[in-house]
């Protein structure tokens, strides 16, 4: 009859022995892969930080925090799909600073950014959340009132021109007045953003060339009266 020291392996290791040692690299190795997942993750979530932080330097005005005019092109394009997809209309309105280069003349250039800055934060104070405000030019500024009717919209455009007409900027204890040349144009999503927001230029730029700055809505250059 064989011994039991003649039936185990060589060295003496048992069979056990061999599958729990085997257990136990795997749970180490399981480990390690786990480990190995969450760095991944955490690496992947950096990646996906940056990204973010890379396209917002990209779309955002880095003076004032507002959309630059790329920014505008492409949350315009979005709101333009929605309104065919819904049915829903709004309104561009243009807004270029009137003067604004004698105001840098005059008072100096960090004069004219506190001017630019104290303008974007009215506009976007007497915009909705679902709004868009962006500045597109040096000094010229867009706001985008999403799913609003017309007259509505075109209210609250008239409100904005008399907001920033009323606005008075204390830079270092000089009161800096603001005035403002603003052109509107309707969209209902059946144009192209380049042509909305074209015509609100032009019209914007006929309301600066008339030396009143006044509104010129887009409706005007057709024969309607301002504020019909």
């Amino acid at each position: 009859m064989a011994s039991i020291a003649s039936i185990l392996p060589l060295g003496g290791t048992s069979v056990g022995a061999e599958r729990r040692g085997a257990a136990g690299e795997d749970r180490v190795s399981l480990r390690q892969v786990t480990e190995r997942m969450r760095q991944l993750e955490h690496e992947v979530d950096a990646q996906r930080a940056r990204i973010a932080e890379l396209e917002a330097q990209v779309t955002t005005d880095p003076l004032i925090g507002l959309l630059n005019r790329r920014g505008l092109e492409r949350q315009f394009g979005a709101a333009l799909s929605a309104a065919r997809r819904h049915g829903h209309e709004g309104l561009v309105v243009f807004i270029d600073v009137d003067g604004f280069k004698s105001i840098n003349d005059r008072h100096g250039h960090p004069a004219g950014d506190l001017v630019l800055y104290e303008i974007a934060r009215t506009i976007a104070a007497n915009v909705r959340d679902s709004d868009l405000v962006a500045r597109v030019g040096g000094d010229e500024f867009v706001a985008v009132l999403v799913n609003a009717t017309p007259e509505e919209a075109r209210s609250r455009g008239y409100r904005l021109k008399r907001l920033l007409d009323n606005l008075t900027v204390d830079a270092q204890g000089r009161r800096i007045a603001v005035r403002a040349s603003v052109g509107m144009a309707a969209y209902d999503g059946r144009r192209t953003g380049h042509a909305v927001l074209a015509e609100a230029d032009a019209a914007m730029y006929e309301a600066e060339r008339a030396a009143t700055a006044l509104i010129a809505p887009a409706e005007q250059r057709r024969g309607t009266p301002a504020g019909a």
